[in-house]
């Protein structure tokens, strides 16, 4: 029986061996087919190369390279990746060099080559400038470099954005009422709201258990009570419901009309203290930050005086990626 067991081993050992060596074999043709290894790539992220072998946190091996593979060698050149110095190519063929890359939750963390955060996800390229975007692109903020994120980068941080373009701006104006003799409901307008109102203005009257009815102003006091700091606005409503007795108190969201004007939704504009920016869409997953001059604001949206122009596409969401200017000079000057 030993005799037995020790020839089904030396005989397991030798079929393990001719497996190895038809693999290698194996291996070695497909080499000479297709050239010469020249890389690996990880095979759940293909933007993602290595110049050894290696596996990735899963343990699933990289795959090879080869010196034939048509469009290896673009793929890794425009992937962004590397350390700084690197370069990546626009659509239109040019190139930019990258300097660095930036956690893309925390900006002020800055690297000199290419890595993930601890949820996966890839640090963004930083620029050494904007060249090559055109024209349209406009001027860029001065200490804040423009960055690109692919389309599952978007998607994890949830980039959203809107069009600029010129709309209808109104802003609400909300008084403490009360329902007055006959039905009339008597608003109080707060000092900092003094010459917002005229009468004809729209208004909504807002009564217990979210009970409401359409008005409009219909005169606004010019004497200032001393003791409340408002004037006296009354307003008349379209119906009179049970609600309605006099002493009832209310609210009065009056609307005022700001006119037609370039503008963008609130949630565009990045005020950094010194300065306000937004965050403008380029394509193929590129974002400039530009400075604008704000003027009046709605509900939503605030009016833009100079910096963009109607038609271009603003970010209205994930505007923490760069929360102000001086944290991300801060992260440059310490790179």
């Amino acid at each position: 029986m030993s005799f037995m067991g020790n020839k089904k081993a030396v005989f397991g050992v030798l079929v393990t061996l001719g497996c190895l060596l038809a693999g290698g074999l194996a291996i070695q043709g497909r080499a000479d087919q297709n050239g010469k290894i020249i890389g690996y790539r990880d095979p759940m992220d293909p933007k993602i190369v290595s110049k050894t072998f290696k596996k990735d946190s899963m343990g699933m091996p990289y795959l090879p390279i080869y010196a034939a593979d048509s469009g290896a060698g673009n793929q890794s050149k425009g992937d962004g990746q590397g350390s700084s110095g690197s370069t990546a190519t626009n659509a239109n063929g040019s190139e930019k060099k990258i300097i660095g890359y930036r956690d893309p939750m925390d900006p002020k963390i800055v690297s000199k080559t290419f890595k993930k955060d601890s949820m996966g996800m890839p640090y963004i390229a930083i620029y050494a400038s904007n060249e090559g975007l055109g024209e349209s692109a406009g001027p860029a903020v001065s200490g804040l470099a423009g960055f690109s994120l692919d389309e599952r980068q978007q998607q994890l941080i949830g980039v959203r954005w809107s069009e600029a373009g010129e709309m209808e701006l109104e802003k609400t104006v909300r008084m403490g009422a009360r329902v007055g003799q006959g039905g009339q409901i008597l608003a109080e307008l707060l000092e900092i709201d003094a010459g917002t109102l005229k009468p004809g203005f729209k208004a909504e009257v807002k009564g217990p258990w979210g009970a409401s009815v359409e008005g409009r102003v219909t005169s606004v006091g010019h004497s200032l009570d001393g003791i409340t700091r408002s004037f006296e606005v009354t307003l008349a409503v379209v119906t009179h419901p049970a609600w309605m007795e006099p002493g009832v108190f209310c609210e009065a969201d009056a609307l005022v009309p700001l006119g037609r004007r370039l503008a963008v939704p609130q949630d565009a504009v990045l005020d950094t203290g010194e300065r306000q920016v937004v965050f403008v869409v380029q394509g193929n997953g590129y974002f400039q930050p530009r400075q604008v001059v704000t003027g009046v604001s709605g509900d939503n949206d605030v009016e833009i005086l100079s910096g963009i122009k109607a038609g271009e596409n603003v970010v209205t969401s994930a505007n923490f990626l760069i929360d102000s200017e001086s944290q991300f000079q801060e992260a440059l000057q310490k790179f």
